[in-house]
């Protein structure tokens, strides 16, 4: 794992306990993708064995990249995204370590932290050296 990726994990749990749901990182070209944290509640409520079941449905969202970023071209690539959900927020980051590669933060329904990951994600690329 990416040293940034266990850094950020490590700031994550720190700052948001038990909001902090999982984390995965990965690279959406080659479907590889690292579960890099996650409760053990999470898991059992998507019965999910490894990190590619989760990632699996945010790929329709990568596919759309291009597409967003076309909409808004005097606004460069897409960085972030933001998914606010009943019971819970994902936070997709993309392309922080290559073109194809994907940051994943699963969050309870607690929004007030939502600035800080998306700091913490825009921050990774610098933080790996």
């Amino acid at each position: 794992m990416p040293e940034n990726i266990d850094r950020f994990v490590d700031a994550a749990r720190e700052r948001l306990g038990d909001h902090l749901q999982a984390v995965v990182h990965g690279d959406t070209e080659h479907e590889e993708y690292t579960l890099a944290y996650t409760q053990s509640a999470f898991c059992e409520r998507y019965e999910i064995e490894d990190a590619t079941d989760i990632v699996e449905e945010h790929t329709l969202e990568w596919i759309e990249v291009p597409y967003q970023e076309s909409l808004h071209p005097t606004l460069g690539d897409l960085e972030v995204t933001i998914r606010i959900y009943e019971d819970g927020v994902n936070v997709h980051g993309w392309r922080w370590d290559g073109e194809s590669s994907i940051v994943i933060v699963y969050l309870d329904d607690d929004v007030s932290d939502i600035p800080w990951i998306v700091e913490q994600i825009e921050g990774l690329d610098e933080t790996d050296g």
